[in-house]
């Protein structure tokens, strides 16, 4: 993608881009990503984000925003 629109991580437009494509809400998207540059970028635009470190800590976040999803008072 980014060699079609001539944007590069860490710049926000990418993002931003991606979520407009998705067509999703920011906030409704979930980025990983092991370069904290990449992340603060994602989390700029309402993306949650965080850096990934281990995989026992990801997918441990990762079920963590899935549960915020699947919750009734979640709104989604």
């Amino acid at each position: 993608m980014s060699n079609e629109v001539a944007l590069l991580k860490p710049d926000p437009e990418i993002f931003a881009l991606a979520q407009e494509l998705l067509a999703v809400p920011a906030d409704h998207v979930l980025y990983i990503d092991d370069s904290a540059e990449n992340v603060a970028a994602a989390q700029s635009i309402g993306m949650k984000s965080f850096t990934h470190v281990d995989w026992v800590t990801t997918r441990s976040r990762i079920e963590a925003w899935r549960r915020r999803w699947r919750s009734p008072t979640s709104g989604a």
